[in-house]
């Protein structure tokens, strides 16, 4: 079973797709931390690694193809934000997770100040976020013509669409395990 998992920072994305994998007793991979990763070796925040990225587009291609030949082997959980697209053939289960941008904002503002410590801050996590989807939609657009600001061509692109805004990660799961079922 191939499933994938997309959605904007904080929607929740890598947390489910792990427990999905628990779940279905599969390996999973994460696009995110994947770059994260990247962004550390580079000694570079992540909106700093993004502008990198944006003028280096083989940082993108090089995940993406990881991704995309991973995904072809079958048999795994993966999330990050366009999965979906290079494996939409593929995919058994396309599932987008979506939230508010409050919500989405509180979330990475617990997460990252826990890890970043106290200098973090609200404000500082909705601009750092806001301003990375930017750099990542843009990026997107010029390097594959996809348009993840156009809502109704992302949702019709997935078989599975989960509002996580009001929904704890145990609702979230149970939510796409109930629409999941065997292919055949």
């Amino acid at each position: 079973m191939l499933i994938t998992l997309s959605g904007l920072h904080g929607t929740g994305k890598t947390t489910v797709a792990k427990l999905l994998a628990e779940r279905y007793g599969l390996p999973h991979l994460s696009t995110g931390i994947v770059f994260r990763e990247m962004a550390a070796e580079k000694r570079m925040g992540l909106v700093e690694f993004s502008d990198y990225a944006a003028k280096h587009h083989e940082i993108d291609r090089q995940l993406d193809n990881k991704m995309r030949e991973r995904g072809l082997k079958g048999n795994v959980v993966l999330d990050g934000q366009l999965c979906w697209f290079f494996l939409r053939g593929e995919a058994d289960w396309k599932v987008l997770l979506l939230c508010d941008d409050a919500a989405r904002i509180q979330r990475i503002y617990e997460r990252d100040r826990t890890v970043g410590g106290p200098n973090i801050t609200l404000e500082s996590a909705r601009k750092e976020t806001l301003e990375r989807e930017r750099i990542e939609q843009e990026r997107y657009k010029e390097i594959y013509g996809i348009d993840l600001s156009d809502s109704e061509f992302v949702k019709k692109s997935h078989n599975i669409v989960v509002d996580t805004t009001h929904l704890t990660i145990k609702e979230v799961v149970q939510t796409v395990v109930s629409r999941i079922h065997p292919r055949g």
